[in-house]
């Protein structure tokens, strides 16, 4: 759960969240690449969320 005081919107966010298994994932790069990256989801009019996911499960994929 959050810590300090958080509003009733924020524990019901954490706590949908923890029962449907989401997590937040934080990582390192390099600004350019991140800034590429938003230019060319927001071209193609996709979440950055959406193509990130698609490229993991395709890597799973090749990696069986």
């Amino acid at each position: 759960m959050p810590k300090g005081q958080p509003s009733k919107n924020t524990i019901r966010t954490e706590r949908w969240s923890q029962k449907n298994g989401y997590i937040t994932k934080g990582f390192k790069m390099y600004r350019s690449l991140a800034d590429e990256f938003k230019a060319a989801c927001e071209k193609n009019g996709e979440p950055q969320a959406v193509v990130i996911q698609r490229l993991m499960r395709e890597y799973i994929d090749q990696n069986k």
